[in-house]
């Protein structure tokens, strides 16, 4: 398992303000972590691809997160990247 695709859900209610302070909350954690690691890729406004040999403990931040604000999500777990996303283009 080396990849994980991360996608949080809409929140139970029609409010989206727990929504924004989360996903402001993960690009405020993912920026602190950019410069250690490009282990981190937003793919769309709620989805990341995460390198889980390197980047396990934002994977785990995120999701604990989300529970607190009460949103859902789900993670699928890759043994290999997919082709069609490359976290860091090739020289």
């Amino acid at each position: 398992m080396k990849t994980a695709i991360l996608i949080l859900g809409q929140p139970p209610r029609a409010e989206t303000d727990e929504q924004q302070q989360l996903l402001s909350a993960i690009a405020d954690e993912r920026e602190k972590r950019a410069q250690q690691s490009k282990g981190i890729e937003q793919l769309h406004g709620t989805s990341w691809q995460i390198d889980v040999q390197s980047e396990l403990s934002f994977l785990c931040w995120c999701i604990a997160t989300a529970h607190d604000h009460k949103i859902p999500c789900r993670v699928a777990f890759l043994d290999e990247p997919p082709d069609w996303i490359k976290l860091t283009p090739k020289a």
